[in-house]
């Protein structure tokens, strides 16, 4: 498997969704070879620790983003998910019903924001990982900025060992945004338009810490 601009990966998505697949982590670690990246999401977090533990060439790199965003894609990458639980109902509803239940595990396939979180803190201290926030990455058409775009990707680059040049960067540039599986709008700030001050208010007071320990604001 490949990703996007011709880089070997490993998918460690099977270990969150049995049914993608059975590897075990011994034949993950067979397979993966010099220039392999593994990805994964935050539940992964321990088989990262293992690997980055017990083998000193591994770097990691965590994507983060405001928790507020995050809970807005959410919504919308697990409506169908979400309507079997509750039964069809609106945005606001759905959202609520996050809010108030993601730190507890429901159903296999929901995602607990939380738990994500937790993970990615445990893990972002090591001094081989390296946290790209979101924000920084998605560049202009995501409400960012192409400068820092650009020197995040080259902090990328130079924390996985890798040379690159500014004219090797901006095909990846031009392709970079919403070349993805899982991509709807990805912006930037999303959530001012969907939480209602309720909900906005809960979350500071539910989520608040967890967000602040991201480097995010609650402003």
């Amino acid at each position: 498997m490949h990703d996007n601009f011709g880089y070997p990966t490993l998918n460690y998505f099977q270990r969150d969704y049995p049914e993608r697949g059975n590897e075990s982590d011994v034949d993950l670690l067979t397979l993966l070879k010099d220039g392999y990246f593994l990805i994964g999401h935050g539940d992964s977090t321990e088989y990262f620790q293992r690997i980055l533990q017990n083998d000193t060439s591994f770097r990691v790199l965590i994507g983060v983003r405001d928790l507020r965003d995050v809970l807005v894609s959410q919504v919308y990458f697990q409506w169908t998910l979400l309507e079997e639980l509750l039964g069809p109902c609106d945005f606001e509803k759905k959202l609520d019903f996050l809010l108030e239940n993601n730190d507890i595990f429901l159903h296999p396939r929901l995602f607990v924001i939380s738990r994500h979180a937790e993970a990615i803190l445990a893990l972002k201290s090591h001094p081989r990982s390296y946290v790209v926030r979101f924000e920084n990455l998605v560049g202009e058409e995501g409400g960012g900025n192409k400068c820092l775009q650009t020197i995040t990707m080259h902090e990328i680059a130079k924390h996985l060992n890798l040379e690159i040049s500014f004219r090797q960067l901006d095909p990846i540039q031009r392709i970079l945004f919403g070349d993805s599986g899982t991509f709807r709008e990805g912006k930037i700030g999303t959530w001012r338009e969907k939480f209602t001050r309720v909900q906005l208010d809960y979350f500071n007071q539910k989520f608040g810490e967890l967000q602040r320990a991201l480097g995010y604001t609650l402003n």
